[in-house]
């Protein structure tokens, strides 16, 4: 059955803020009502069940556009969450043993803090450097080794330690990049 609230200054029912009241229509008396204003706008609330009623309620102009743009965004939000393959799953559910005690509920959370795609395309580029840097000579990669290990070298260090001039060193470093970057692409 549909149970409509329509707006009525002199109804019984309150809105939870108190500000606005309401009367309940349904069957003959709804259908009536319906037919006669034909230009009410009503939100219906979602039944949790199929076998509930459903429940309307009359919306003022001014909130329409609003209420709606809320839909839009949610059902845009659905859409995103199925193209992705994110599934929800209720805390009460695991609490419950739904799953059959297999979880905690701390697997299923979150973790905000991870960007996965940043992540991904972040380890896919690493693995690209070291194919690339595999390519390299034993002598380029031992200067490319020098300059960027957890505690590099300058050039200038690394031409004072090989005994070559620092023109050579920073040459051969910028014939390196190029190599390496020509190779990224």
């Amino acid at each position: 059955m549909s149970i409509y609230y329509i707006e009525d200054k002199n109804g019984d029912i309150f809105s939870t803020d108190g500000k606005r009241r309401f009367i309940r229509l349904s069957g003959k008396a709804a259908y009536e009502y319906l037919s006669i204003h034909r230009g009410k706008r009503f939100y219906k609330l979602t039944a949790e069940e199929d076998n509930e009623d459903s429940i309307f309620v009359e919306v003022p102009p001014s909130k329409v556009r609003k209420i709606r743009k809320g839909e839009r965004r949610a059902q845009y939000v659905a859409d995103i969450k199925k193209e992705s393959g994110i599934s929800e799953i209720s805390l009460y559910a695991i609490q419950e043993g739904d799953f059959g005690g297999r979880f905690s509920g701390e697997e299923v959370i979150e973790d905000s803090e991870t960007d996965v795609e940043n992540e991904a395309i972040h380890r896919i580029q690493l693995e690209k450097l070291y194919q690339a840097i595999q390519t390299l000579t034993d002598d380029e990669k031992e200067l490319v080794a020098r300059l960027y290990s957890d505690k590099p070298m300058t050039v200038r260090e690394l031409s004072k330690e090989w005994n070559v001039h620092y023109s050579t060193i920073s040459r051969k470093h910028n014939v390196i990049l190029k190599k390496l970057k020509k190779l990224l692409k």
